[in-house]
């Protein structure tokens, strides 16, 4: 028995050693997201077997009277308890689709892992695990820096190409790297806590040749760490390292030979290959913005596309419209929030007018770019508080016990956590970020418990119970596999207009799991198919209907479903009002337009500031009153007036506009209008419009 209790404990060390290595790696190519939810599907699977299997040996006192085992605990009962108070329970408890990380489901495995390290790692295999992490951090800098210099190993990967052109424009490594972590500023926040780990490391070598390895390695991750380009990440580091250094040195227990050589490796590589260009042009643009608060509206229009005079809007000036909106949403919930992982529903209440200036005006913010914010938006004073207690009173005890003992892993624990929290400042937890995250309050547990051996032993009711978990989690694994990669075959066929098989994918990845993303989808995908099916003769049509379930009463089912599912949620009530309008195309049926402009007028109601839907609302109006010129008029003096004043620069709102002042004035008058908006905007559209208007 002994034996096979040793062969499970060294599985379970491999498992852990493994989990570390492979999350920052991984990455799969037909899935919704590249990089977040395969590496969130492997800490789900890696988890599943490392605390099945630990449970099963784990020792009969389990160890709780520390102070750090209770935060955690406390975070994950209030992340749970989210699920009840949420204003959508789908997104809160498997997180935002797209980003996943941060849903009760994963607060739920990072605190069986956390759970697990305790009773499976001793100082010595935590060491171990720091030095496999820190190596792993190599490779990924090693392959963020060859893309860099068009050498792209996930290009080959994902297409075939070993130059980095598979990326699109959102995506351009040669100006700033993110490697196999899918973003800059999340390689940033990686690397530097693999930074403070090789700083240990160096401080800690006995002899020259390790020293001389780990240096090296510390070089690689300094350059990468500057090729993303993150200033946050780089700030981040500077003070994390060196406040590990300055009280290590200060404490006599960092050799100078090799406080020496780390800050003469760090001054040279911050010398060589800092892009001072790309710092001094950052700062100049927040100086800007500290000067004038109002954003510049003029615009250069290409074809539909708009550009402000700012092409790309300063991701600081983002992010402070971002904190803003996330603040007035903590004013109007203020205790409780609006349920874990909702942001990216629940900004929209509160988002700012000035949003609709920037050059990401369109893009869904499911994140507040800032995790302390983002807390106090999603989940109030109380998912706060349990946050502050996860990520900053272990730094302070850890800091504590280090000054008390003198033992410089304490240091590395307060150094890491200040690396992470810096970063999360003005970004948000990964899943590499919150697995080191519960790393590092597990290896303060670690450090603080007694090493004395605990006898192991095995019991029918705890092997029972831990193969139980394990068939139903990895059950539930699969499940949110497979769906997700059914559900990305459907976006794929959609993107391509093959309705047919768009819809027979979501129908499946709705059975296995009845997710709303995937039912509105499906309904958007059956609605497009009834519009072409219309198009035959009838009798052929009504076959087509049949066959494929395409009634639009079986629609509008489908996409009601997602509705009551998540109520507050845009993008639904969206797709109601453009299936309505594709019903509209197949039968001129007004009451199609009334079912879309009544999910329009909620969707605005619940986002006031959102230009898309409240466009379309205006457009489903004129359709359905375009015989009415009083209600027409009525219209173009309100909310017609209402959405250009949200977004001056938006060119379909003048478009649509004109067509109102044609039916409700005069061809002239509309002539007149669009050529006024033309002197500011000068955009093909609009003349091509007036030409179009000339010649009736």
């Amino acid at each position: 028995m002994e034996d096979f209790i040793q062969k499970l404990r060294e599985t379970v060390l491999i498992l852990t050693y493994s989990l570390f290595i492979l999350t920052p790696l991984i990455f799969y190519k037909h899935t919704t997201e590249i990089f977040e939810f395969n590496k969130l599907i492997t800490i789900y699977l890696f988890t599943t077997f490392i605390f099945g299997l630990s449970f099963i040996i784990n020792p009969k006192k389990i160890y709780l009277n520390h102070k750090v085992f209770y935060a955690v605990l406390i975070f994950t009962i209030v992340q749970m308890l989210g699920v009840f108070i949420t204003i959508d329970r789908w997104t809160s408890f498997f997180g935002y689709y797209g980003r996943f990380n941060g849903g009760v489901l994963s607060s739920i495995y990072y605190f069986l892992l956390f759970y697990s390290l305790i009773f499976t790692l001793n100082k010595k295999q935590l060491l171990k695990l720091l030095q496999l992490s820190a190596l792993t951090s190599v490779f990924v800098s090693i392959i963020g820096i060859l893309s860099k210099y068009n050498i792209d190993l996930i290009c080959y990967v994902l297409s075939n190409t070993i130059t980095n052109t598979c990326w699109t424009e959102n995506f351009k490594p040669a100006e700033r790297i993110f490697s196999t972590l899918g973003q800059p500023n999340w390689l940033a926040n990686y690397l530097g806590v693999n930074l403070v780990f090789l700083s240990y490391l160096i401080a800690k070598s006995k002899n020259k040749r390790s020293l001389i390895i780990y240096l090296i390695f510390l070089a690689v991750n300094s350059i990468a760490l500057i090729f993303t380009r993150s200033l946050t990440g780089q700030f981040a580091m500077i003070v994390s390292v060196f406040m590990f250094l300055v009280l290590g040195y200060l404490n006599k227990k960092i050799a100078k030979p090799n406080l020496n050589y780390l800050l003469i490796t760090i001054i040279l590589i911050l010398a060589i290959f800092t892009d001072k260009s790309f710092i001094t042009e950052r700062i100049r643009n927040l100086t800007d913005l500290s000067q004038d608060k109002s954003l510049d509206t003029s615009v250069q229009i290409n074809q539909t596309e708009i550009e402000t005079s700012e092409p790309i809007t300063d991701s600081g000036k983002i992010r402070l419209i971002v904190w803003k909106g996330a603040w007035e949403l903590f004013k109007r919930y203020p205790v409780f929030g609006t349920g874990p992982e909702t942001f990216g529903i629940s900004y929209f209440f509160t988002r700012p007018a000035e949003h609709n200036m920037i050059s990401e005006w369109n893009y869904i913010y499911n994140k507040a770019h800032n995790e302390f914010l983002n807390y106090l938006a999603t989940e109030g004073i109380i998912g706060f508080s349990a946050y502050i207690a996860l990520v900053i009173m272990p730094m302070i005890i850890s800091l504590y016990s280090y000054l008390k003992t003198k033992n410089l892993f304490y240091l590395v624990i307060a150094a890491g956590f200040l690396n992470i929290n810096i970063n999360n400042f003005t970004s948000f937890s990964t899943t590499t970020t919150s697995l080191y995250i519960f790393l590092l309050n597990a290896a303060l547990i670690i450090y603080d418990k007694n090493q004395s051996n605990q006898k192991h032993f095995i019991t029918n009711i705890k092997t029972t119970a831990s193969v139980v978990f394990m068939f139903i989690s990895i059950y539930l694994i699969q499940l949110l596999f497979r769906a997700d990669l059914l559900y990305e075959q459907g976006l794929q066929a959609k993107k391509q207009s093959d309705f047919i098989t768009a819809q027979n994918s979501l129908l499946q990845a709705s059975k296995l799991l009845s997710h709303p993303n995937y039912q509105t989808e499906l309904s958007s995908a059956k609605a497009q198919l009834y519009l072409l099916v219309t198009q035959l003769n009838e009798d052929e049509t009504n076959t087509a209907i049949e066959i494929y379930d395409i009634s639009k009463n079986k629609i509008k089912e489908i996409n009601e479903s997602a509705i009551n599912k998540s109520p507050y949620n845009i993008i639904y009530k969206k797709n109601a009002g453009r299936n309505a309008f594709y019903f509209y195309q197949a039968d001129l049926q007004k009451s199609d337009l009334e079912y879309g402009i009544k999910q329009l007028e909620q969707a605005h109601k619940i986002a006031p500031t959102e230009i898309s839907s409240f466009y379309m609302y205006n457009f489903l109006k004129f359709l359905y009153y375009q015989d009415n010129k009083d209600k027409l008029t009525e219209i173009k003096n309100t909310t017609m007036k209402q959405l250009i004043a949200l977004k001056p620069d938006y060119i379909p709102s003048h478009l649509l506009y004109s067509k109102y002042v044609l039916l409700t004035e005069s061809k002239e008058q509309a002539i007149k209008y669009l050529e006024e908006v033309n002197k500011k905007l000068n955009n093909p559209d609009i003349t091509n419009e007036i030409n179009s208007l000339e010649s009736l």
